[in-house]
């Protein structure tokens, strides 16, 4: 836990993307693989996880997941 509340707060680099889709925020680091997805109104953590590969785009497979009500 205390490391996705160090990656949520990072300030986005040159190898981070985020997105926001509704109410949540969604930060991906593309050089250490991990994901980071929160509730932005609730101010809760809903996942965070390091790549491990098996998804060609695990950015905007997370992107879709929170899309989906």
């Amino acid at each position: 836990m205390a490391k996705a509340k160090e990656f949520s707060a990072k300030p986005l680099t040159e190898s981070m993307q985020e997105a926001k889709v509704g109410n949540f925020v969604i930060k991906h680091d593309k050089s250490t693989g991990e994901v980071f997805v929160g509730h932005m109104g609730k101010r809760e953590m809903r996942t965070y996880y390091i790549d491990d590969g098996r998804s060609s785009n695990v950015f905007q497979d997370a992107i879709d997941l929170a899309g989906v009500k």
